[in-house]
């Protein structure tokens, strides 16, 4: 599962930066934040797990196993933390579900098509009938005809 995470992680601008030449460019700022975010978030949960926190000495009564004899030892003892190792995945399953969720609306509902950049059908094929030549993908010519008007 943490393989998984990190490979959603390091992929993700990689993935995503193209699909949002797609629309306005107001919303590369919210996508950045929300990059800045995804890292942020998963921190907060660590820090309010209460993981990394300073140990204390405390004296502790051990029965000496070979004598039988109650011994007093100081050892330094952590305190445990707020909520379990499973509980801390199972927020970061919910927040990556939320995110695939929100992407499901945006890329199928109707509601967002006002969003993204239009580009006619003609233009498109008017740039691939010039360039028959070569090899461009729609991208390319995405982005000519985006340079051109």
């Amino acid at each position: 599962m943490v393989f998984f995470l990190s490979l959603v992680d390091c992929t993700s601008s990689v993935l995503f930066l193209p699909y949002m030449a797609s629309f306005r460019a107001v919303y590369l700022n919210s996508y950045l934040v929300g990059e800045g975010l995804s890292g942020l978030v998963p921190a907060i949960f660590a820090l309010v797990q209460g993981v990394g926190g300073n140990p204390e000495c405390r004296e502790v009564i051990r029965v000496n196993e070979t004598t039988g004899e109650e011994e007093t030892v100081t050892e330094a003892v952590s305190d445990d933390p707020r909520f379990s190792v499973e509980v801390f995945f199972g927020l970061l399953l919910v927040m990556m579900v939320l995110s695939a969720a929100a992407f499901a609306a945006i890329d199928n509902l109707s509601t967002f098509d006002s969003e993204r950049l239009a580009v006619p059908a003609e233009a498109l094929k008017k740039d691939r009938r010039r360039d028959s030549a070569s090899f461009d993908s729609d991208e390319e010519s995405f982005r000519r005809y985006r340079e051109k008007h």
